[in-house]
């Protein structure tokens, strides 16, 4: 009887401590039952890399930005290499898994490039790829004009807005010969934010 009690009791240690691993979310560290119900929530908003990809294809395909053209991008092979310091040791390549492979090249970043007519304003528009989070916001509007002691010249050529959605970063980031133009970052943004809501 005591060894049925001792293998019943050590049967029953194997059978939760295998059974506890399917509490966890795939990447995170906190079992579901200790997630709040705002992190289940957001983890299921995530947008799967294979969509990331969609949505820059649609992005070359119908993004329409009144008064400029499509005029190059990164399409094909791209990898961005940095020094790994710059990622807080996480990377080396804006790839999906950090590592180099041109056989499977798995980018986190990538670029469009839109200019207006005669080429005088340029928009560099990168929509890049995490696995975090973020949420759907207008996080900033950078603008360096104004500020006493620094070249306005030079500071109304660049214009800089930075977007999250879900787990997404974007940024528009206009330059000009002369004066970037607000309404054409806002024109930007507002294409964005077209095709993007779908997904």
């Amino acid at each position: 009887m005591g060894r049925n009690i001792a293998f019943f009791f050590v049967l029953s240690l194997i059978l939760m401590s295998s059974c506890s691993d399917s509490n966890y979310i795939t990447n995170n560290s906190k079992p579901v039952s200790q997630q709040s119900p705002q992190e289940i929530s957001n983890h299921s908003q995530l947008i799967h890399y294979s969509e990331y990809q969609q949505i820059f294809e649609t992005f070359t395909k119908e993004l329409s930005i009144s008064g400029y053209s499509y005029k190059s991008g990164s399409v094909g092979p791209n990898i961005v290499i940095m020094d790994k310091d710059l990622s807080f040791n996480k990377r080396e390549y804006l790839t999906l898994d950090g590592k180099f492979d041109m056989n499977n090249t798995q980018p986190t970043s990538e670029l469009l490039l839109f200019e207006n007519e005669d080429s005088s304003k340029q928009l560099a528009i990168r929509i890049s790829y995490t696995t975090s989070y973020i949420g759907n916001d207008l996080v900033d509007w950078s603008s360096s004009r104004g500020y006493s002691g620094t070249n306005e010249a030079l500071a109304k050529k660049t214009d800089l807005v930075t977007l999250s959605y879900k787990n997404l970063i974007l940024t528009i980031l206009q330059t000009s010969e002369e004066e970037a133009d607000m309404e054409a970052s806002k024109t930007a943004v507002r294409s964005i934010i077209s095709i993007i809501s779908k997904y």
